[in-house]
């Protein structure tokens, strides 16, 4: 199974489940190989509800699941051990908050999400909005960094074909 805590509806939180084949034939899951077990909406999620649902979700489709797959979300990581299932926890999300830890505190790194955020904020909705940073949700900017790094590496190889005023705002980048 994989579950995730997700989105917010209105003033609920969903819980989606997803269930796939425990072992793979060596090629890359796609969403054929995937279906969706169970939707849930809640309030709130604590390890108690989500623990409830996915005993529910194992009574469903006939059977414990061979291991849960998730991120490193507490309630959810808490759940899954209550439940007594094989956990492994998503490889995305756990070298974010690997590169969270090295880097959310380092000047440099603190300065270079500031300078983006004052450029994105300078060219929003212009038309040399083409040569802002991708976007970066506060809460996984560890987790798409790479496409920071992607960003900042063609700009540096653009940027002296840049307009003077554009060179100007990204400075920092060379």
């Amino acid at each position: 199974m994989i579950v995730d805590e997700s989105m917010m509806i209105g003033s609920e939180k969903l819980l989606l489940t997803l269930a796939m084949p425990a072992i793979n034939a060596g090629s890359a899951i796609t969403e054929k190989d995937i279906t969706i077990v169970d939707i849930s909406i809640a309030k709130s999620w604590n390890r108690t509800s989500i623990k409830n649902v996915l005993e529910m979700v194992a009574d469903k489709i006939g059977h414990k699941p061979e291991y849960v797959i998730s991120d490193n979300g507490s309630t959810v990581c808490k759940a899954v051990r209550d439940a007594g299932y094989a956990h492994h926890l998503d490889i995305s999300h756990t070298l974010g908050m690997f590169l969270e830890r090295v880097y959310k505190k380092e000047a440099d790194f603190q300065e270079l999400s500031n300078n983006v955020q004052l450029a994105r904020f300078k060219y929003n909705m212009q038309d040399v909005a083409y040569v802002q940073s991708p976007s970066q949700r506060s809460i996984a900017r560890f987790m798409n960094m790479s496409k920071w790094i992607d960003w900042i590496s063609r700009m540096q190889y653009l940027y002296h074909t840049l307009q003077n005023d554009i060179k100007s705002t990204y400075a920092f980048i060379p």
